[in-house]
């Protein structure tokens, strides 16, 4: 496999990256814990499901963009990692760290309109502290064993 293919070995292409960079199969898994809960409490309309599913996508996705911003360069060393867009040169930083602010900027907007004010401030700060401790966290304990 060469840094000009993905995992899949399909060749890579801009969207492909940007669906990369939000970490779908995880955000997936968090959407199921926070969407069935709605329906345990009570029926939620759909209108307002929608809205968190999508909210919920952008924020985490917004979130895994910054943290592979942040972890850059650790992932150009490690093998797993070596292949995300910006370690690979087909995205550059600052491109990652504004896709992933503008999503987050969005889910905020959407959070508020649609859903509730206290719903948009704890899912930003989640968002925030998600990002950050993440760097302190993992990223610091691979930098120490390298």
């Amino acid at each position: 496999m060469t840094p000009a293919t993905n995992v899949a070995g399909a060749p890579p292409s801009a969207m492909r990256d940007f669906v990369s960079l939000t970490k779908p199969r995880i955000i997936s898994l968090l959407l199921v814990t926070t969407i069935a809960p709605m329906f345990v409490a009570g029926r939620p309309g759909w209108p307002l499901v929608l809205a968190v599913f999508v909210a919920g996508y952008l924020m985490a996705g917004g979130a895994n963009a910054v943290n592979m911003y942040l972890d850059r360069d650790i992932d150009d060393v490690m093998a797993r990692t070596r292949l995300r867009p910006i370690p690979s040169g087909r995205m550059t930083p600052i491109a990652v760290l504004a896709f992933g602010v503008a999503l987050a900027t969005a889910s905020t907007y959407l959070l508020g309109r649609f859903v509730n004010v206290l719903t948009r401030r704890s899912r930003s700060a989640d968002s925030i502290s998600t990002s950050g401790s993440t760097r302190a966290g993992s990223s610091d304990r691979r930098r120490r064993t390298s």
